[in-house]
């Protein structure tokens, strides 16, 4: 009895696409990969469908493009912002609706979205015709000519270019399910043709034009040797990892959870995939980068009533190479991660926080006449912006430790420095005040530039005008209770708006061509459009007085 049932273990462990069984050391079949897929990717659409309804009527959303119409529009000198007509104030933002008075159903558009996917994935990719090894928990699929083509292309004969049993449509909330042309619920609605045959016209029978270009499309896609590595993760995700070659390090890799989707890319992968399909197909090669280094992940993340989502820099990014007009280089930090957002009720967050940001490229890419390189440093690029009904505040706001620096043969074109004496960063928020957006800086504003345009002369059919050719600039706004703030000002037929300072003192300054504006607590300064023609062109405009009522 014993011996019976090892050898019935065995049998069933020696079946390697007709299932998956556990303990055997094996890996999932294609029908379990099809699946587990298609329910996540279903989910997920699904919850992508909701967020973006719910995200249409979120009053964080409507406030913030509110407050952008209202800065807009106050130094503009336009019509003050108005609520749409037949709109209360109070209002959530209009929603699209259908022919039954319902917001747009976003949900059944995504299922139907999934039950494409899910047949697509059936017919070309996760098929038992594709599966080359099973084991480790894993199974590789080599995706084959002879089913990618017949399956996805419309070309073959016989069953094996009939459309399979369409997969059922999920069922809807309500307890509906769809058919037709708009998902697979498998009702007489859907054509046939759809899945590359029909009973009614007659498939290729491997003669004539449809016979080549099958033949073709099958070669191509075995040249290619495309294979994706399926790992299912318990209780109910799964990772796929598309290689191309034998042996390859994974292009991308995709983590599939029910409320999450987070895609991985080697770039050094990715360049000698390039390569490897150039040489296959005899395509021209562009010109790719010599050096092609780094790993990126992006993710986007779904909950009750919010999504998020950031980009990390896993392995630090470094692009190099050549061209006729000379090298470049880029460079970017590993930061994880170095860019995110979230969208939630009553509220919308969005931060920068990549570190040091190299390149250098020819001077050509920007000025056909130019020669030698520019290159570009900044030591990083930090700031967290938080928007609520309330306010919008934008904290730790730093260009780094350092002097940002844009060169030329390592002769500075601009310098920029933020707060250089006060720690290099700030914050600043801005609020609703008498109908106007307050912007209040912490612990202060000195923004310092410096540009030296007059180094592209040589190779301008103009000269850079004296402000930029040689100059120094300081904008600052500081108050000794470390929380000064402004208040934007109409315009009018004479003047384009300016800034009431409410709090502290503003000054700009230059250094070349000496010259000061300040303007104290309580002052406006705003922009004339007549100046005299000696006049310094930053400088002169500007007019401190007293405030338009």
């Amino acid at each position: 009895m014993r011996r019976e049932r090892r050898l019935a273990v065995l049998s069933l462990c020696a079946v390697g696409t007709s299932g998956w069984v556990m303990g055997c050391g094996g890996g999932p079949s294609p029908e379990q990969v099809r699946e587990r897929t298609s329910m996540v990717v279903g989910r997920l659409l699904g919850s992508a469908g909701d967020a973006l309804e719910n995200a249409r009527g979120m009053d964080a959303l409507k406030q913030l493009f509110q407050g952008t119409a209202v800065v807009e529009s106050h130094w503009s000198g336009g019509a003050p912002v108005t609520t749409p007509p037949g709109m209360p104030p109070s209002d959530p933002m209009p929603v699209p609706v259908d022919t039954m008075g319902r917001s747009k159903d976003l949900r059944k558009g995504s299922l139907e979205l999934a039950a494409q996917i899910d047949q697509t994935l059936s017919q070309t990719i996760f098929h038992p015709g594709n599966v080359e090894s099973s084991g480790g928990g894993s199974t590789t699929f080599l995706l084959r000519g002879s089913v990618v083509c017949v399956n996805g292309g419309g070309f073959g004969s016989g069953s094996v270019g009939r459309a399979p049993t369409p997969v059922p449509l999920p069922p809807m909330p309500n307890g509906d399910s769809s058919s037709g042309s708009g998902g697979n619920g498998g009702g007489d609605d859907m054509p046939a043709d759809s899945f590359g045959g029909s009973d009614d016209v007659p498939m290729g029978n491997g003669s004539g034009s449809g016979s080549s270009k099958q033949s073709s499309c099958v070669q191509s896609v075995d040249q290619l040797q495309l294979r994706i590595v399926a790992t299912l993760v318990e209780p109910d995700g799964v990772d796929l990892a598309l290689r191309v070659g034998a042996g390859s390090d994974p292009i991308v890799v995709l983590e599939l959870r029910p409320g999450s989707v987070t895609v991985r890319g080697d770039l050094a992968a990715a360049k000698a995939a390039v390569q490897q399909i150039l040489a296959i197909t005899g395509a021209k090669a562009p010109q790719l980068p010599t050096v092609m280094e780094g790993v990126i992940e992006a993710s986007l993340t779904f909950a009750t009533g919010s999504l998020s989502a950031k980009v990390s820099v896993l392995e630090e990014v470094r692009i190099e190479g050549t061209t006729p007009d000379g090298a470049y280089r880029f460079k970017v930090a590993q930061g994880t991660p170095v860019a995110s957002a979230s969208l939630e009720a009553g509220k919308v967050t969005a931060a920068s926080t990549f570190g040091r940001l190299e390149g250098s490229w020819p001077a050509r890419w920007f000025w056909s006449r130019a020669r030698g390189q520019v290159a570009l440093v900044v030591p990083a690029a930090r700031a967290t912006a938080t928007a609520t009904a309330q306010k919008l505040a934008i904290t730790g706001v730093s260009l780094g430790e350092a002097t940002s620096t844009f060169t030329l043969d390592g002769k500075p074109l601009v310098k920029v420095d933020v707060n250089p004496q006060a720690g290099r960063k700030l914050d600043v928020t801005v609020t609703p005040w008498q109908k106007a957006p307050r912007c209040e800086a912490s612990p202060e504003l000195d923004l310092q530039v410096r540009l030296n345009w007059a180094l592209l002369n040589p190779y301008l059919v103009s000269p850079v005008k004296v402000w930029a050719a040689d100059e120094q600039y300081r904008l600052r706004l500081q108050d000794p209770g470390k929380h000064p703030a402004v208040v934007p000002v109409m315009g009018s037929t004479s003047s384009d708006g300016g800034l009431r300072v409410a709090k502290g003192t503003l000054s700009l300054e230059t250094f070349v061509q000496p010259g000061k504006v300040t303007v104290p607590e309580g002052s406006c300064v705003t922009f004339s459009r007549t100046t005299a023609p000696e006049a310094h062109a930053i400088l002169g405009p500007l007019t401190v007085g007293a405030c338009p009522n």
